[in-house]
């Protein structure tokens, strides 16, 4: 008898309910919001801007910083 029964609800809410479970499994993994994450790569942009200005290669900034090259030379550049 309890097989048969469902609760309808619209697909909305469902994906919504979704997301949110989504949402929560995320957090609780780590990962942070858009706006942390930005603010975060903003101050890691400064930091590899001043060691830069002290005259430092892209390579040593990046094993400095504990990120790769690539992100490295991107931080520099304002990318």
């Amino acid at each position: 008898e309890q097989r048969a029964l469902r609760t309808l609800i619209s697909q909305d809410m469902a994906k919504e309910r979704d997301r949110e479970r989504h949402t929560a499994r995320r957090r609780a993994a780590g990962a942070v919001d858009r706006s942390a994450y930005l603010a975060a790569a903003a101050d890691k942009a400064v930091e590899a801007r001043l060691l830069r200005a002290k005259g430092l290669s892209v390579r040593a900034i990046a094993e400095q910083m504990g990120i790769s090259k690539t992100a490295a030379a991107r931080y520099i550049q304002g990318d």
